[in-house]
């Protein structure tokens, strides 16, 4: 694996690309961050050099995504998604809430009413619930 690629991503770069993907335009992203519209140029360049390949397309105003541009931002959408419920799982722990948290793989459909009954009372019981499906 790329070390560059490890160490230079930051997370400025991965929130620019998400933010990127969901609102297509510089200047709505630039609003979204809170920074500047050339900034927010120089995170999509600079993560472009760090990939080594372009992650947008360039038409006039408008950034599309590429191929591995979409695929990067699945990834980023992934991280920063853990780093959310990392977060929230610290502030439920130091607020004195340690809550309940169930991770679960795979679920059977005959399953489901019981699981949500169950979930229904842990969450009730605990007075804070966090349920992660994975698949």
């Amino acid at each position: 694996m790329n070390k560059g690629f490890q160490q230079g991503i930051t997370l400025r770069h991965l929130r620019a690309l998400v933010a990127l993907s969901d609102l297509k335009l510089i200047a709505r992203v630039s609003e979204a961050l809170g920074v500047t519209q050339p900034a927010v140029s120089k995170q999509i360049a600079e993560l472009e050099k760090i990939v080594g390949v372009p992650v947008v397309t360039r038409d006039r105003n408008r950034l599309y995504l590429t191929p591995i541009g979409i695929r990067l931002t699945d990834h980023a959408r992934q991280a920063l998604g853990q780093l959310d419920r990392a977060a929230f799982d610290i502030e439920a722990m130091t607020s004195g809430i340690s809550g309940f948290r169930m991770t679960t793989r795979a679920i059977m459909t005959f399953v489901l009413q019981f699981l949500f009954l169950w979930l229904r009372l842990c969450c009730c019981l605990a007075g804070h619930c966090q349920v992660v499906f994975g698949f």
